[in-house]
């Protein structure tokens, strides 16, 4: 299996995460993951869309689940898709998805413990997902591009739990540019946050980063158990 290794090589993917012990404003530890996809596409013109504040959630809230994560569907898009759950170690290895129309959730608490990335906890759980995959073509989030806010992003978990969120910012940005701390937000606010490679192909990696963050819409109506 592939994988994604925090190195100091300047190819890959800058990201800055928070340090276990520091919440937004502390000092952020960066590393660097080695995201090298299986495959390449054309360039594709994309907009990023300016952040903006949706209406407030409403409703009571149902108790967090500790059931898992089953599958990301995001409608607009025509996403209905499995989750994998993979680890971040101590020594910083970040599996890549195993496949082109899978999405990897990641669990942080070995590398970051303290740092709450479980859906539905009120932290910020990171999805990634292929934007294309050598001899199949694009895949999962290839047309994360489109999202903009106010558009749904649906996590449901293995006991029937469905949690809503919605799109709050969708942007994309060169590897040198990226502000990874602005994604990997930790704010009060229960989210979620999708990434995914963008830009040009230049035979071994993509130039460019997009991110969409969405966050929890409440209501009974959506969220239900059983």
């Amino acid at each position: 299996m592939r994988l994604w290794r925090i190195t100091v090589s300047r190819r890959g993917l800058w990201v800055l995460l928070p340090a276990a012990s520091a919440l937004l404003g502390a000092a952020l530890v960066v590393v660097m993951v080695k995201a090298v996809l299986e495959g390449g596409a054309p360039d594709r013109r994309e907009r990023a869309v300016a952040p903006t504040t949706i209406a407030p959630p409403t409703g009571v809230p149902i108790p967090p689940s500790e059931s898992p994560a089953e599958r990301l569907m995001i409608p607009k898009i025509d996403v209905d898709a499995p989750l994998e759950q993979q680890s971040v170690e101590p020594d910083g290895l970040m599996p890549i998805p195993s496949g082109p129309e899978v999405v990897a959730q990641y669990e942080f608490s070995a590398y970051h413990p303290g740092q709450e990335h479980r859906v539905g906890f009120g932290g910020n759980a990171v999805f990634s997902g292929h934007v294309d995959y050598i001899r199949y073509g694009p895949a999962v989030f290839w047309d994360l591009s489109e999202l903009k806010p106010g558009d749904e992003v649906e996590v449901r978990l293995d006991d029937g739990t469905v949690y809503r969120y919605a799109v709050v910012w969708n942007e994309r940005w060169p590897l040198e540019q990226i502000p990874w701390e602005r994604v990997f937000e930790v704010n009060g606010q229960d989210a979620v946050t999708l990434i995914t490679c963008s830009g040009a192909w230049d035979g071994s990696e993509y130039s460019d980063r997009r991110a969409v963050r969405a966050e929890r819409v409440y209501g009974p109506f959506v969220e239900q158990a059983g």
